[in-house]
């Protein structure tokens, strides 16, 4: 049950921002009567969308991989320990 309403919530945002961007686009050209510059209007309204959702990708995903490699970083065999540990550290490192 809960599956398909998520289902259905992501199609419906999908949609919806599907349609919101045809229709930005089709108003931007129009007010600026020209195809080209409608397009390209697009472009300031997308990036920092973009931007948003690329780096919550990169923390989320180095949040994981830090987490991940923790819990190898407890483990009693002293090679995989040491390297779990090592490698959780270089990600972090990394990323700040």
């Amino acid at each position: 049950m809960f599956a398909h309403l998520a289902h259905r919530n992501i199609i419906g945002m999908l949609l919806g921002t599907t349609i919101a961007l045809l229709l930005i686009s089709f108003l931007m050209a129009l007010a600026l009567r020209s195809i080209r510059y409608g397009l390209l209007s697009l472009l300031p309204n997308l990036a920092p969308a973009a931007i948003g959702f690329g780096l919550w990708a990169l923390w989320v995903t180095t949040l994981v991989l830090f987490v991940g490699f923790m819990c190898l970083a407890q483990s009693d065999f002293a090679i995989n320990g040491n390297m779990g540990l090592l490698t959780a550290v270089i990600i972090l490192v990394a990323v700040v």
